[in-house]
């Protein structure tokens, strides 16, 4: 089963009345509870919808596979420590006799 979904949005911000930027965004926390800027336009756009459509560009280039959608990592395992244990006193170490 893959991960998750990444829940990312593009919208089309206007700075200055007729330059359009386009934004990525990513929903924060399980409820939507606020969102935060992945990427934005350096590039400035005379109209809406070219602003839109460059978003969606840059959107589709950050997934990897379409037909699955953006996907999160899957966390890499933990490496285990040379030193043994919390703090590297050898709690939780095995002895070997």
């Amino acid at each position: 089963m893959p991960p998750p979904l990444r829940r990312l949005a593009v919208l089309v911000d206007e700075p200055t009345n007729g330059a359009y930027r386009w934004v990525l965004i990513e929903a924060a926390g399980e409820y939507i509870e606020s969102w935060i800027e992945v990427a934005k336009s350096e590039e400035v756009y005379a109209k809406y919808h070219a602003a839109m459509a460059a978003g969606l560009r840059a959107l589709q280039a950050q997934i990897e596979d379409l037909d699955l959608g953006p996907r999160e990592a899957i966390p890499e395992p933990a490496k285990p420590s040379r030193h043994g244990g919390m703090f590297g006193i050898g709690l939780g170490t095995t002895i070997r006799r």
